[in-house]
C-alpha cells in the first residue's frame, strides 16, 4: 500500500488540530472548576453569615417581641433555604448525606422558630433559644463541610482534567514522533539513496549497464524514482549512440586523413608523389620569402633493369633511390617521386653555388652501388 506526503502532511495537521482543540477543551473545563469552586465559597459565606445572623434576630426577638423579627427571620431562613438548594445544585451533592443533614437542620431552625414565636414561658424561650443557636451553628459547619466537600471534589475534577491534559500531549507526541520519523524516511532518506546513486553512477558510468533504484511506499517518491531510471536509460541510450556517432565521426576522420595521406603519397617509396609535391610547390610560390632550386631526377637505363631483372629488382632500385636522396636532403627541402623513375628535389639554399654542392652529393649518393649484377647510373639535370 502506498501513501502521499499529502495524505501524511493532512494527517499531522489534523493531529496537531486535534491536540489543540483537546487542550482548548480541557483548559476551558478547569476554568469552569475553578469559577465554580470560586462561586461555591461565595454563596457559602453568604449562608454562614445569614445563618449567623439567625442568631441575631432570635435575640433581637426574645428582647422586644417585635413582629418585624419574625418577618426578617422568615425572609432569611428562606433566603438560606434557597441558597442551599442553588448550592446543592452547583456542587452536584443532592443525593449526598452532608446535603440531607443541611435541610435537617434548615428544617429545624424554622421549627424551631415556630415554636419561640408560640412561646410564653420564660424557661422554654430560653431552651429554644438554646436549641436555634445550636442548630445554626450546626447549619454554619455542615456549610463549611459542603464547601470542603466541593473543593475535594473539584480537585480531582481537575486532577483528572490535567491527566486527560498528560494522555492527550503524551498521545499527540507520540504520533507527532512516528508521523516525523515517517516524514523522515519518505522524505530525507529516498533522498539521500538518490543522492547517493546519482553520484555513483557519476563516478563509474560505464559500469552502470543496468540499475535500478530502490522503491519507495511513498507515491511522489515512488513516481520519482521511476522518471529518474527512465531519464537514466534515456541517457544511457542518448550516450551510447553519442559514442557511436563520435567513434564512427573518428573513424571517417581517420579515413579521410589516410585517403589524403594515400592521394599524395608514392605507394611503393612512400614519398610525397606528383600532386603533393606540386601542392607544396603551389604554396612556395605565394609566399615568396625563401630561394629555392628545383632538381629532377632519373635513373638511367631503368627500363632495361625493369625488364631483365624483374619488377621486384626495378622496385628494389626505386627504393633504394629514394632513401638515399632522404639522407641528403635538409629537413626543409621536398622530395616526391613523380613517376616511373623520375623523382623531384625541392632545395633551398641561397646561392648558386650552394645548389650545384647539394646536387653533387646527390650524385654521389646515388652512384654508390647496389646489390644486383649490373651497375647502375643516375643522371642529375639542373
Amino acid at each position: 500500500m502506498k501513501i502521499s506526503i499529502k495524505q501524511i502532511l493532512t494527517l499531522f495537521v489534523v493531529i496537531v488540530a486535534g491536540f489543540m482543540v483537546a487542550m482548548f477543551y480541557l483548559s476551558e473545563k478547569q476554568d469552569d472548576v475553578k469559577d465554580a469552586v470560586l462561586k461555591l465559597d461565595e454563596k457559602a459565606f453568604k449562608i454562614g453569615q445569614q445563618a449567623s445572623q439567625l442568631n441575631v434576630i432570635v435575640a433581637d426577638y426574645n428582647l422586644y417581641r417585635s413582629p418585624t423579627s419574625l418577618i426578617q427571620w422568615s425572609a432569611t431562613l428562606d433566603k438560606i433555604e434557597r441558597q442551599s438548594v442553588h448550592l446543592l445544585n452547583i456542587t452536584h451533592l443532592e443525593e449526598k448525606v452532608l446535603a440531607k443533614r443541611l435541610d435537617t437542620d434548615i428544617s429545624r431552625i424554622r421549627m424551631q422558630f415556630e415554636l419561640l414565636r408560640d412561646a410564653t414561658i420564660d424557661t422554654d424561650i430560653q431552651w429554644i433559644t438554646i436549641n436555634l443557636n445550636t442548630y445554626s451553628q450546626n447549619l454554619i459547619t455542615q456549610l463549611h463541610n459542603l464547601s470542603h466537600e466541593a473543593r475535594q471534589i473539584a480537585s480531582e475534577d481537575l486532577s483528572k482534567l490535567s491527566y486527560y491534559q498528560y494522555i492527550v500531549v503524551t498521545i499527540t507526541a507520540v504520533f507527532s514522533i512516528v508521523l516525523l520519523v515517517i516524514l523522515y524516511s519518505a522524505l530525507i532518506l529516498p533522498l539521500k539513496a538518490v543522492k547517493t546513486e546519482l553520484k555513483r553512477i557519476g563516478e563509474c558510468y560505464d559500469q552502470h549497464d543496468h540499475h535500478s533504484f530502490k522503491k519507495s511506499r511513498i507515491n511522489e517518491w515512488h513516481e520519482l524514482t521511476l522518471d529518474i531510471e527512465e531519464m537514466y536509460q534515456q541517457l544511457k541510450t542518448t550516450t551510447v549512440s553519442k559514442k557511436a556517432l563520435l567513434d564512427e565521426v573518428e573513424m571517417r576522420k581517420e579515413a579521410e586523413s589516410n585517403a589524403n595521406l594515400q592521394a599524395r603519397t608514392d605507394f611503393l617509396t612512400g614519398l610525397p608523389n606528383r600532386r603533393s609535391f606540386f601542392e607544396h610547390f603551389e604554396a612556395l610560390l605565394e609566399r615568396r620569402n625563401k630561394r629555392a632550386f628545383l632538381l629532377f631526377l632519373d635513373i638511367d637505363n631503368f627500363k632495361s633493369y625493369n625488364d631483365n631483372l624483374g619488377h621486384i629488382a626495378g622496385d628494389a632500385i626505386l627504393n633504394k633511390v629514394s632513401a638515399a636522396v632522404s639522407e641528403v636532403i635538409s629537413v626543409n627541402d621536398k622530395v616526391a617521386r613523380l613517376g616511373g623513375d623520375e623523382f623531384a628535389i625541392l632545395h633551398f639554399a641561397d646561392s648558386d653555388e650552394g645548389a650545384h654542392e647539394f646536387a653533387r652529393l646527390l650524385q654521389q649518393k646515388i652512384r654508390m652501388p647496389i646489390n644486383f649484377e649490373s651497375t647502375n647510373y643516375a643522371s642529375i639535370a639542373l
